[in-house]
Formats: C-alpha cells, sequence, structure tokens
C-alpha cells in the first residue's frame, strides 16, 4: 500500500531574527565586557536595566551554533544570511530570549520586534519597537494580520506579500522591500481576460466588476494596489499600471482627511494636564496639510499602569 501524495506541499521553512535592536536603534543597549554567550548575559540582566527584555542580547550564541555561516552579527545584532540558512534550527534552540523565528521561504514582510512591553515603554526602549498601535491591522485587506501580548504578528498563510502594512507602520518595525516607484493600480487586459471572475471573488474591497464570460474592469479609484488580483490571475490578463490622470487629479483635489494620532503616558499628572486641543501638520501627497486635533479617548490599558491618548481632527490644504 502506498502513502497517498499530498496536494499542498509545505514550503522550507528559514531563520528569521524578530528584532532590529542594534546600537544604532536600541537606546539603553551596551554589551558586556568578558560575557561570550547570550545565556550568561539573560542571567545578569539586573532588574533596573533600561534596555529591551525581549530583543537580541547580541552575545552571538546563535552565530556559534549555526554550522553553515548563515549568521553574522553587526552592531551587536544576529543577520540571518537567507542564501545560506539550511533551516536546521540550531540557533532557535541557541537563542535563550526567542528572538529567532522560522519563516517560509518566499516570505517577503516581517514583524521585526519581539518586545511585550506598551507602545511607550518599548519606543524608549528602541526607536523601531513595535507599539501595538493595530495601524497594520486596520489596514491588511487579508486578515494576516493580528495583536497579541501588545505585539504585532503576521499569520503567513493569509499574507500576500502586498506590503501595505510595511507602508503604515508609524515605527518601521514591519520590514519589507517596497518599490522604487509608487504603487500603481490594476489594469485588466481586453485581449486576454477570460471573465472567470478569479479576480473579482479575490479582490479584497471590491474593486473588480464583471460577468462570469465577459471581459471585467477595476475601479481605479477603488484598487488600494494589493497586486493580488495579479498573482491569481490564470491568464495573466492583470497588470500593475500608473494611475490614470483622472485619478491623479482626483486626488490633487482632495482638501482634507481624518488623521488619528495615538500617544502613551505613564504618568497620571501628565495625564490630567493633557490639552483638549493640539495643532498638528504633516506632508500628505505631496501637499502640506494642517489643522487641529481634538482629544478623542482617554483610557488606561488593560493590565497596566500606562494611559492610551487619542487625538483626532481633520487636516487640509488649503
Amino acid at each position: 500500500m502506498t502513502a497517498k501524495k499530498t496536494s499542498k506541499s509545505r514550503k522550507r521553512l528559514i531563520a528569521r531574527v524578530k528584532c532590529k535592536g542594534d546600537i544604532c536603534n536600541a537606546n539603553h543597549k551596551v554589551l558586556l565586557e568578558g560575557v561570550t554567550d547570550c545565556a550568561t548575559a539573560a542571567e545578569m540582566r539586573s532588574e533596573d536595566d533600561k534596555s529591551c527584555s525581549y530583543g537580541c542580547l547580541g552575545y552571538g550564541s546563535c552565530f556559534e551554533a549555526c554550522p553553515f555561516d548563515a549568521i553574522e552579527m553587526v552592531d551587536g545584532l544576529a543577520i540571518i544570511i537567507q542564501d545560506k540558512c539550511k533551516g536546521c534550527r540550531r540557533c532557535v534552540i541557541a537563542c535563550p530570549r526567542d528572538v529567532i523565528e522560522m519563516v517560509p521561504i518566499d516570505q517577503e514582510v516581517f514583524v521585526d520586534c519581539n518586545s511585550n512591553d506598551f507602545g511607550k515603554s518599548a519606543k524608549e526602549k528602541c526607536k523601531v519597537a513595535c507599539i501595538g498601535c493595530q495601524m497594520c491591522v486596520k489596514v491588511c485587506p487579508f486578515f494576516a494580520m493580528d495583536i497579541k501580548d501588545k505585539l504585532a504578528f503576521i499569520n503567513y498563510d493569509n499574507c500576500t506579500n502586498c506590503k501595505l502594512c510595511v507602508e503604515k507602520c508609524p515605527t518601521k518595525a514591519i520590514s519589507g522591500l517596497l518599490d522604487a516607484l509608487p504603487r500603481g493600480v490594476a489594469e485588466i487586459s481586453e485581449d486576454k481576460c477570460i471573465g472567470c471572475t478569479v479576480c473579482a471573488q479575490i479582490c479584497p474591497v471590491a474593486a473588480i466588476e464583471g460577468n462570469r464570460g465577459e471581459t471585467h474592469v477595476v475601479d481605479k479609484n477603488l484598487c488600494i494596489s494589493c497586486t493580488i488580483c495579479t498573482k491569481v490571475c490564470p491568464v495573466s490578463a492583470i497588470e500593475m499600471v500608473e494611475k490614470p490622470k483622472a485619478v491623479k487629479e482626483q486626488e490633487k483635489a482632495v482638501k482634507s482627511y481624518t488623521k488619528e494620532i495615538i500617544k502613551y503616558y505613564d504618568n497620571f499628572d501628565d495625564v490630567k494636564n493633557l490639552s483638549e486641543r493640539i495643532d498638528y501638520n504633516e506632508i500628505y501627497k505631496s501637499d502640506n496639510f494642517h489643522g487641529s486635533l481634538e482629544l478623542y479617548r482617554v483610557s488606561r490599558l488593560e493590565h497596566s499602569e500606562n494611559f492610551e491618548i487619542i487625538y483626532k481632527g481633520e487636516l487640509n490644504n488649503s
């Protein structure tokens, strides 16, 4: 009796360090003289140490454990060389902080943070820490992002590498190589389209319309440039093109948009003295938008002494 072959083949996994906390980004990171392995360094960490207690320690235990020279130490941070990694998991076992995870070899987007600290505390310890703001969760059209223990994580089975979360992450805790050119919009070739409806079914924002057997069209005002339709089209009838003039002019005519910013405080006296309104300005789509944001919500974070403060308001470019 022969074993049945599974239709879904497993993707090869390689190691990835969930941290960007080198000596430049991690504000309080100091390598102790004479310490030669990460386990010893983890035991020596004192309670008043202000450095991140979740990030890469930087003493190279994973480097020593790797038999394939697939890890290098740069500024106190372990870096995986993807082409050399064989997925043996020895580095995962060697890391005392569980900073290394196994990811699909074709994955392009990663949360490069391992911190479970609250937003303000995490940011004070590392410039590129995840602050649990949930922007990535809100923007992901494929339900691939979630927050657990104040840290963003990716469901790799759902992720399409569209990189919308990379663009939106305010602290750059999510990594993914963005295209050098601005994102375009999907366009369907009338000559190639067979009207199979696959693209319309998969589009997360219902930007594609068309009846079965007929050429489909893309509403370029709704398209979010996720590129998922280009990947599932069975006849390669969809490509990403520069936004048409009409769409560009419509975007240019936008005069205002709603802005939300989140701040964190651990001192109640500071919270009592919060301003009801703050002035705010930023560059958005090449225009300088400005306006006042009003205090929207003050709430104490669950199981914490920290407060989450949200300001909201409308900015305009007039």
